[in-house]
């Protein structure tokens, strides 16, 4: 077990996905209490099973079954998935020479909600995917492999489906076992019932290479705040660690809009004893490299974006630090402009130089960490000046550099988040968060002032005339909007389509950037989320 802050120290300054997009982790016993409670609500589809299946040289068995929808347990500390199928109907025993008819005698009958067909699955033989409605008919044409067994959504057409591939299901691991009226497994069972289980496993291998069952399916309607799909689940692995009740179960993700190739094939959290902190019942760990470009760039090169600045933000982050760190061009200007030789009065002319400064550039250094943002600049200019004096037949020259120093320091809370969403808050960049400071510059005295006023020409001033004294920026304000992107569906591959599993932690407190971005939580009975 780790606490919060060890966990996040951990995870400074390296990646901890296994070059997956997304890992969305569970305590394991917690988890499972929330399946059985949503399973058990019996709103997922039936499928027939109609089969002759040999079982000997002189007795033919057949069933007419029903076998409902599996329901999802992970089990030995979240190393195996145990699928659990409700079975209904009548089995036949007749003479291998009959012919089986309408009149042939029931020999046993599984009574609903009294018999359930169980098969343990290594959690490292379950690769899974996303696929739309149209690709479920293509899986089953596709599915030709012996042993490969993909459970899918039977209700596929309605939209995104999870499919989980199970492959090389031994026989011994496919029981059948009867339950009482209080749900408690019953150790007594016919033995011709029993027998059901291999007769019911070779049914699977030799005849369904996609079992249209619903296992889970994930959100349909396209995230208005996650347009380009980037968060939306493709593929997945599974993979489990620890023991008792620090166990959990980890899925590894592809997205959809993601750039990137599927990660590792045996993928394990490694950089500490466990992805869940002390408190928390599940965590969300985003890539880095996602959340950087299809999210910070994206959204401050859309607010900031111009015909003379095209490309705005810059990654600035260096290799090991923690956070986000960027390059803001902000298409502004700032105008000091020179007097040239102005006459203040009739006895005093006055030049100074002028300084032009466009922002865009010289990018603002933006470092985000956790939820906060601290915007900062630096730049000096030096600028030459001069009086001279005329006092009929005496003159007399001034002479100085002026220093002016621009700075940028704001600090904003600049991230918050939902319950199923990472939102940027808007940023107002005003003229006044532009500050100018003027100061005298002896350090820049060139070495023929002091011949000239040696010569008696002039002299060196060490201080800075009054044109460089209270400057400000006058500029247009420059805004960044808000946007948002959803993460729903990543947190909810277990649960029906638009309920939620995992409550986050709302607000700043759950945001952290050790590098990649850590999102924390509990896992919650599946509810359905508001529109």
């Amino acid at each position: 077990m780790v606490t919060v802050s060890e966990l996040v120290t951990a995870m400074n300054g390296k990646s901890a996905t296994c070059n997956w997009d997304v890992v969305v982790s569970y305590r394991v016993g917690q988890l499972n209490a929330v399946l059985r409670k949503m399973w058990n609500r019996g709103h997922y589809s039936q499928a027939d099973v109609d089969d002759v299946i040999n079982v000997s040289t002189k007795k033919k068995t057949k069933f007419r079954l029903k076998v409902n929808s599996p329901t999802l347990q992970f089990v030995n500390n979240g190393t195996a998935a145990l699928l659990t199928m409700g079975i209904e109907g009548d089995a036949y025993n007749y003479a291998a020479d009959q012919q089986f008819d309408e009149k042939t005698p029931v020999t046993a009958t599984f009574e609903r909600g009294q018999y359930h067909l169980q098969v343990e699955v290594p959690i490292a033989t379950i690769p899974a995917e996303v696929v739309e409605s149209g690709d479920v008919e293509t899986l089953k044409k596709d599915a030709k492999s012996d042993h490969l067994i993909v459970f899918a959504d039977q209700d596929h057409k309605k939209g995104q489906n999870i499919v989980f591939h199970f492959q090389a299901i031994p026989p011994e691991n496919w029981k059948i076992f009867s339950t009482d009226e209080k749900g408690n497994v019953n150790p007594k069972i016919d033995a011709f019932l029993s027998s059901a289980a291999s007769a019911l496993q070779q049914w699977f291998l030799r005849t369904v290479k996609l079992a249209d069952y619903t296992i889970a399916k994930i959100v349909n309607e396209q995230s208005v705040d996650d347009p380009d799909s980037v968060l939306q689940p493709k593929s997945f692995v599974l993979s489990a660690q620890g023991q008792g009740d620090s166990a959990c179960l980890s899925i590894f993700m592809q997205t959809k809009g993601s750039k990137y190739d599927p990660g590792d094939r045996n993928p394990k959290f490694s950089v500490a004893a466990s992805p869940i902190p002390d408190g928390h019942d599940a965590s969300i760990i985003i890539r880095y490299e996602i959340l950087r470009d299809s999210f910070f760039i994206k959204t401050l090169s859309a607010s900031l974006k111009t015909k003379d600045s095209p490309a705005p933000v810059i990654d600035l982050h260096i290799p090991g630090d923690p956070g986000f760190e960027f390059g803001v061009s902000i298409d502004r200007t700032f105008i000091k402009n020179g007097q040239d030789f102005d006459m203040i009065h009739p006895f005093l002319t006055q030049y100074s130089k002028g300084d032009t400064w466009h922002l865009r550039d010289h990018p603002i250094k933006l470092k985000i960490r956790d939820a906060e943002a601290k915007w900062s600049l630096s730049r000096t200019s030096s600028l030459e000046w001069g009086d001279i004096h005329n006092m009929g037949e005496a003159v007399s020259l001034s002479h100085g550099n002026a220093i002016l120093e621009y700075s940028v320091k704001k600090e904003n809370t600049i991230i918050t988040t939902t319950d199923a969403s990472i939102s940027t808050l808007c940023v107002t960049f005003t003229k006044d968060d532009l500050h100018i400071l003027a100061r005298p510059d002896d350090d820049r005295r060139p070495w023929y002032m002091q011949l000239v006023s040696a010569l008696g020409g002039g002299h060196w001033s060490n201080s800075i005339p009054d044109v460089y004294k209270n400057l400000h920026a006058d500029f247009q304000d420059a805004e960044v909007h808000g946007a948002s992107i959803n993460f729903f569906a990543t947190k909810n591959v277990f649960a029906g389509a638009g309920e939620d599993i995992i409550a986050l932690r709302e607000g700043t407190d759950g945001f952290k950037t050790p590098h990649d971005v850590l999102l924390l939580g509990g896992i919650v009975e599946g509810v359905k989320r508001s529109k």
